[in-house]
């Protein structure tokens, strides 16, 4: 009897130290995985790009006014947006805004509801790889500058402590070209460049008769400065070529002639004699 009370005893105790270490266990693993989980989510919070993309829209439309749609144009622009080129003609217009990505779509639509367009084309470019590789680059020459200034600390001749200077100079250059090319990525990234074209609508079913003979006459008046301003250039421009080849052509002529009618009298001659 005492030998089965004490075995029971023992089976018991057995299960109970079992008992802890799985519990133990468990506690490990489940530490380890929660561990896990959380190098998964740094790592993917680390390696998630950030998308660098330049956006480029050319649009044009029509408009009834165009002093007026560019006045309205100019108003649409925030206080951080500007205008890179504008040009202006008679019936037409052509602009170059700088607008916010971030409220580039916003613009557009604002546009489209105004006027009818003519044509649009948005472009889309990622420049996220470029962007990255800059950067690493810049992180890489940072750290090897901050090297080479310990070692310049350390260098005991002379020769190199200027080898060192020299290599340093160098990485400071490529840093500075680096951080340039990002800016100008910063720029172009933050800023969409709008090129649009307005044309003024129909001008002549639009206008009166009498402002359309106008417009007419106009427009032929421009065409004959044009015409006679070209045919004034032409003849500047052949001027010099004139004065100076002008006599020795009329002189080679002139022999050409003279050899002409000398041939011509001494073929009158020998028909003469023959006779």
């Amino acid at each position: 009897m005492k030998r089965i009370t004490v075995f029971l005893l023992a089976v018991l105790v057995t299960l109970i130290a079992l008992a802890g270490c799985s519990a133990d266990y468990s506690e490990m693993k489940s530490d380890e995985d929660s561990g896990n989980d959380d190098n998964v989510e740094l790592n993917q919070s680390l390696t998630a790009p950030t998308r660098k993309i330049i956006y480029e829209v050319d649009a044009s439309y029509y408009v009834d006014d165009i002093d007026q749609a560019l006045v309205w144009l100019k108003d649409l622009l925030g206080e951080d947006e500007w205008i890179d080129r504008e040009e202006r003609a008679n019936t037409s217009a052509h602009l170059t805004f700088r607008i916010k990505s971030e409220r580039l779509d916003a613009f557009i639509d604002e546009i489209e509801s105004e006027y009818d367009s003519s044509s649009y084309r948005k472009v889309g470019e990622d420049i996220s790889l470029n962007y990255q590789n800059t950067s690493d680059l810049i992180t890489r020459y940072t750290a090897e500058k901050a090297r080479n200034l310990e070692l310049y600390d350390e260098a005991t001749s002379f020769s190199d402590m200027m080898t060192i200077t020299e290599r340093i100079s160098e990485l400071e250059q490529m840093i500075a070209t680096l951080q340039g090319e990002l800016s100008l990525f910063d720029s172009l990234v933050d800023y969409s460049e709008v090129r649009l074209s307005i044309y003024r609508e129909n001008i002549y079913t639009r206008l009166p008769f009498g402002e359309r003979i106008n417009e007419g006459f106009k427009d032929g008046v421009s065409f004959v400065i044009d015409f006679f301003d070209g045919l004034v250039i032409v003849l500047v421009t052949l001027f010099p070529v004139a004065l100076i080849f002008g006599p020795i052509g009329y002189g080679g002529y002139r022999i050409v002639k003279r050899i002409q009618m000398k041939q011509r009298k001494a073929k009158e001659k020998n028909e003469t004699n023959k006779e």
